[in-house]
């Protein structure tokens, strides 16, 4: 494993803003410097919102990103990097949305930008998302997290929810 999404907290109760985060996996056997790594997010394409990575990510190791709000109720994140997702990272529904982890700096991203990892959630992938590969990804979640809770990585191909997230530990994925 290189470097993937791990847990995705993007529907907060209450009100969303600042309050958002993503924690990434380093699997591998090498420090990730991250000033080339973006995340996009969106339900058309994953333009809708763009983030640029700053950091490095030891070998083995998580990271987070987004806040800056930290309590009890976003489960207390250690931040690696704090910063708001602006615009906030869409809740799915019957439309499918999605959030992507890319290779390129955020600048760089576009509609047919293939991502070096996704988790695509909600109903439906009508809008086409693009997986790893290129080509629309399959919907990893076809439930989305209920308010308060996040997506998380069961293993390289699968996801489930989480009824309250984990931003504090860095669970090894295999």
């Amino acid at each position: 494993l290189g470097l993937i999404l791990a847990e995705v907290f993007y529907n907060p109760a209450g009100t969303d803003d600042g309050k958002e985060w993503v924690r990434l996996y380093n699997g591998s056997g090498a420090d990730v410097d991250l000033s080339g790594w973006s995340l996009g997010w969106g339900g058309d394409n994953y333009t809708y919102g763009k983030l640029q990575l700053v950091g490095t990510v030891p070998a083995g190791a998580c990271f987070v990103v987004g806040g800056p709000t930290v309590d009890a109720a976003t489960g207390n994140p250690t931040l690696d990097q704090a910063t708001a997702f602006a615009p906030g990272i869409q809740n799915g529904g019957s439309k499918g949305d999605g959030i992507a982890l890319f290779n390129v700096p955020a600048s760089a991203i576009g509609s047919t930008t293939a991502p070096m990892d996704a988790v695509v959630y909600g109903s439906n992938n009508d809008s086409k998302l693009i997986g790893p590969d290129g080509t629309a990804a399959s919907v990893l979640m076809s439930e989305e997290a209920f308010s308060g809770g996040s997506l998380v990585r069961v293993n390289a191909t699968t996801w489930g929810t989480a009824e309250t997230p984990n931003a504090t530990g860095c669970v090894i994925i295999l």
